[in-house]
């Protein structure tokens, strides 16, 4: 009978043991997460009719960068070209490691955070365009980690959307800038090759990583457009620019290929540029401005045609 009650003792003191063990604590930690988890679906729905103030994105912009909600998550943006499209300026394993590796991540991360967050808050509902304008609007506890995941997201939906492959049926020096976005470089910059020679020295002083852009302003109701950087994956949005051609300067997106010439990267980067797409993110973001917005450095309303090749993995422009 001493035996079994001896034996019941030592099982309670285990149980108090455990109850207050560092395992017990993380497992305790672990079901707070999951309670927390349930409490929000989990899913992350679009608001309908975001609230006036949360800046204007318009929906033709989603649409390029392929930013889709899918059952309560956003997907990874499919390209618009193949992953050997870009050869010989950039492998085909560079670009499928940089999309299905790197983007990817940054895609699932940034669902994780936003699962974890109030679903009925106004900018959580959002899309992660104004979620990066509106960063001090966040949670403070998520804001660091979603400006890396987001940032990262966004950035990569930009940078991929604006490259492509060669027109082979036009020559080369044919394939640069026309129309609103070649008006708006010669005004803001002087010419292209200045606007180029200013935009690659950026690029190349940028130390570690980040990225350059160049965006548009709109200042006193005149457009121009400006060279910015940013460094690890901040997002230009967060500075109040809205890009429309930017370069990514992590080695990942270029070191499989050119390993540490950054400059040769850089200058034949120029080459994947398609200034159709960046003539498309530019007329998405003018759709965004007040309807009273006197913007007057460029003719309005110039047509686009969209691109004449199919793409392999999206749908058509």
């Amino acid at each position: 009978m001493n035996h079994i009650c001896s034996v019941a003792a030592c099982l309670q003191l285990l149980v108090c043991v455990f109850a207050l063990s560092p395992v017990r604590l993380f497992v305790l930690a672990a079901e707070d997460i999951d309670d927390h988890a349930d409490a929000s679906s989990g899913e992350i729905e679009a608001a309908s009719n975001p609230p006036a103030w949360l800046p204007a994105v318009s929906v033709r912009l989603l649409e390029l960068l392929d930013i889709r909600l899918e059952n309560g998550s956003y997907e990874l943006p499919r390209l618009m070209y193949s992953y050997e499209a870009l050869e010989p300026y950039m492998s085909e394993r560079t670009v499928r490691v940089h999309h299905t590796g790197h983007h990817a991540a940054y895609t699932k991360k940034m669902n994780s955070i936003l699962s974890r967050m109030p679903s009925a808050d106004a900018v959580v509902a959002s899309n992660p365009l104004q979620q990066l304008m509106n960063l001090d609007a966040l949670p403070e506890d998520v804001r660091d980690a979603f400006r890396n995941q987001a940032g990262g997201f966004v950035n990569h939906a930009f940078t991929f959307f604006v490259m492509g492959p060669l027109d082979q049926s036009v020559e080369v020096a044919d394939q640069g800038p026309s129309g609103k976005i070649l008006d708006l470089i010669t005004e803001s910059f002087g010419s292209t090759d200045a606007m180029k020679e200013q935009f690659s020295g950026a690029a190349a002083k940028l130390f570690g990583s980040g990225y350059v852009w160049l965006c548009l302003e709109n200042v006193a109701g005149v457009r121009r457009l400006t060279i910015t950087e940013n460094a690890n994956q901040d997002s230009p949005l967060s500075g109040g620019f809205r890009p429309v051609l930017g370069i990514d300067l992590w080695e990942h997106a270029y070191y499989l290929q050119y390993q540490n010439k950054r400059v040769d990267y850089i200058a034949t980067w120029w080459q994947l540029v398609s200034w159709e797409r960046v003539g498309l993110l530019l007329d998405a973001w003018i759709e965004t401005e007040p309807a009273d917005s006197t913007a007057s450095s460029v003719e309005e309303q110039v047509g686009t045609t969209p691109p004449d090749d199919t793409p392999e993995t999206r749908d058509e422009l």
